[in-house]
Formats: C-alpha cells, structure tokens, sequence
C-alpha cells in the first residue's frame, strides 16, 4: 500500500463483536460515565442513563449525543489499538472539514 493512500471504513455495533473495551474510553471522551456489566456497558450522563448491549448491539444515547460523533471516536480508539498492538507512531492532525485525522508511521524492520 502507498504512503499516500487513505483508508476509509464504515463503523457497526454489531452484537458479540464490538470491542467494549474501545467502546467505553470512546463513550468516556464523549462526557459519559461508563460501567461495565457482563453484557455490555451502563451509560450515565446527569439525570440521563442509558446501556449498550453486547447481545444485540443495542446503543442507547442521550439525544445530545449524535451517534456519528460516537462512531468516529470509537474508530480513533481502535486505531490508537491496532497502531499500538503493530508498533507503529501515530501524528493526528485535523483536516479541513473539522474532523481527527490519523497519520500511520509504520516501523520498519
């Protein structure tokens, strides 16, 4: 793959297969407190409460709370993951349209 080549995907809740443990440092950064249970996440925020539910993939927000915002924060930290698990640095940068933006630097061996 070229160095210049940007990679672009979609983001699912899918049940049995989201990482809740990438799942709540995203939901944490968004301002929600966040308590693991055994089948999923309790969701807090003020008054408001609210669940994600492995089984089904169920997420349940605030209505403050825009769903896409929650998407890109989760695919910051499956990056910041798979980077770390790799070994590879990472330089984020925020492009033009006011959105995080990853720079991979891959080691090399």
């Amino acid at each position: 793959m070229p160095c210049w080549e940007i990679i672009e995907s979609s983001v699912e809740f899918l049940p049995n297969t989201t990482d809740v443990t990438l799942l709540k440092p995203a939901l944490e950064s968004l301002g929600l407190e966040v308590k693991v249970y055994a089948g999923g996440l309790n969701l807090r925020k003020g008054s408001w409460a609210g669940y994600y539910e492995s089984k089904t993939g169920k997420l349940e927000l605030p209505a403050s709370l825009n769903i896409n915002e929650v998407k890109r924060q989760y695919s910051k930290h499956v990056v910041i993951a798979t980077a770390r698990k790799q070994g590879w640095s990472l330089s984020w940068s925020t492009n033009d349209q006011g959105n995080e933006a990853a720079r991979v630097v891959k080691r090399r061996f």
